[in-house]
């Protein structure tokens, strides 16, 4: 058995889908009885929508360690203050520690195929696409 819809109307003019509360004829958004509980949500939301707009403009290059040391300290800092989420500074220090795997692995590559570059006598024979 479906709930009743909230009688309400829509900023758009359409009529509400929500469904009514057991108690009335509107939704949790259109009760005017809930009104300062619907006002409390709100600004919950804008803080939190906030909070996660302070990390969009910082897009800096992470590839190298330095780079990925500063951001995560400032990531904690932010966390600390308050002006970034618990959750959202410990998914975003997640990423930096992947990138730090990446970063290194991709360092650690660069460095082996200059040293096989350099010890490879000229001529050498490839095998598995490699020069022996």
């Amino acid at each position: 058995m479906s709930r009743p819809t909230c009688r309400a109307q829509r900023n758009d003019g359409e009529p509400c889908r929500g469904p009514s509360l057991p108690d009335s004829a509107f939704c949790w958004s259109h009760d005017e009885s809930r009104a300062e509980e619907m006002a409390a949500a709100r600004s919950r939301g804008a803080t939190k929508a906030n909070k996660l707009r302070a990390l969009a403009g910082r897009r800096p290059t992470l590839t190298n360690g330095r780079a990925l040391t500063r951001f995560a300290s400032d990531v904690v800092q932010d966390v600390l203050s308050g002006k970034v989420a618990p959750d959202i500074g410990r998914v975003v220090l997640y990423g930096c520690a992947t990138l730090r795997q990446l970063v290194e692995t991709s360092e650690l590559e660069r460095r082996l195929e200059s040293l096989e570059a350099q010890l490879a006598p000229s001529g050498a024979q490839k095998r598995d696409g490699r020069q022996w």
